[in-house]
């Protein structure tokens, strides 16, 4: 009887969906479930207010090189960036496979930048975001135009994987400031759409570096071509009906996609598309995936040679009816490229007081 019911809303509503829209992929903010989670408090590192740029070889306070395994699990005194766990959370539970990140897979493994953006009154998930360095994150500026959304109401969640229980990796913080690029400009297509959000840490109470929160690196110029395989992960909705009755999946969700060209970008979106947005996604077939509602700000990522996964875009918008529901109207997601924006990322993270939510440009 419920799945009958389900089908029936489900067909009215996509009835009154007909006309494709351009819409940000962030949509509405829905109450998840969340849990009273001890903080993992540890040391503030003589690095707090870096970015990483890759992965380094890491001095003891001996002196001794630590291999990348050392450094990985020795805390916040390590420059270790986008390395990924070797093997899953050992609370994990085997669950079946699901479709989320739109037509992506629960994933099975940790993907320890990925952070949550959550309204501390309504304990609603806003958006989510990557974590850059010790103190700061990197999100999409959009997140930000309900002026609900403000530095005092939104708590920072790292280590986060299974929002339904506590699996004692969560790290939480409340926000110091928000650094919106003084060029972001609102409405479809986001111009400069991206946010540096520094995280209020004290001596005693800083960002853990562990096997489940570490930092993203930072891209190179251009380091990833038209047809690398990159991925994009978050907790956003799978397809309409779920969105409409708010049935949030609990478990982050990942899909595999590749970049595509510029020509391929503007083939779908025309003069929308700046130098300064990327596309990702498959054009047709079955195996098409995308972001969808929820998403916004998190990461588009890419893994180098050395195996370090680098921070190549923030989900920022995009042109469906939702999310990419039939390979027939299959178009990309469009994203944040981040080393366009390298430079503003490291002169904003150098800034020490918080003043004004627009960050200066370069």
């Amino acid at each position: 009887m419920t799945s009958s019911r389900d089908a029936l809303l489900a067909s009215a509503i996509l009835v009154s969906l007909a006309v494709s829209c351009l819409i940000g992929v962030q949509g509405h903010a829905i109450k998840i479930k969340t849990a009273n989670i001890p903080r993992l408090d540890g040391a503030r590192g003589p690095n707090a207010d870096k970015i990483f740029i890759g992965s380094t070889r890491t001095k003891s306070g001996d002196g001794d090189v630590l291999s990348e395994e050392e450094a990985l699990f020795a805390g916040s005194n390590t420059d270790v960036c986008g390395k990924r766990p070797t093997h899953p959370p050992i609370s994990m539970w085997p669950r079946r496979s699901a479709a989320r990140v739109v037509a992506g897979i629960e994933s099975s493994n940790r993907w320890p930048w990925q952070v949550a953006l959550v309204n501390k009154t309504s304990k609603e998930a806003i958006c989510g975001g990557t974590l850059i360095g010790r103190d700061h994150i990197v999100t999409a500026a959009h997140c930000f135009d309900n002026e609900e959304w403000h530095e005092d109401n939104i708590l920072v969640v790292l280590g986060e994987h299974d929002w339904s229980r506590p699996e004692g990796t969560e790290q939480r913080f409340p926000v110091d400031c928000i650094h919106i690029h003084r060029q972001y400009v609102k409405g479809i297509p986001y111009t400069n759409d991206i946010a540096v959000v520094k995280l209020k840490t004290a001596p005693g109470h800083d960002v853990v570096i562990n096997d489940y929160v570490m930092p993203a690196c930072m891209p190179e110029k251009n380091e990833f071509k038209a047809g690398d395989m990159c991925f994009v992960t978050g907790w956003g909705y799978t397809n309409f009906l779920d969105f409409t009755l708010g049935r949030r999946p609990n478990i982050i969700n990942q899909a595999r996609l590749p970049i595509l060209s510029r020509k391929e970008c503007r083939g779908a979106y025309g003069s929308f598309i700046s130098n300064r947005m990327i596309c990702a996604g498959y054009l047709e077939g079955e195996r098409r995936a995308d972001t969808c509602k929820g998403d916004s700000g998190g990461p588009l990522v890419c893994q180098q040679v050395d195996g370090s996964w680098k921070l190549v875009g923030v989900t920022s918008w995009g042109e469906n009816t939702f999310c990419n529901p039939s390979p027939r109207d299959a178009v990309p997601g469009v994203y944040t490229k981040v080393d366009k924006y390298r430079k503003w990322i490291e002169k904003t993270v150098d800034i020490k007081k918080c003043r004004t939510r627009r960050a200066p440009v370069l």
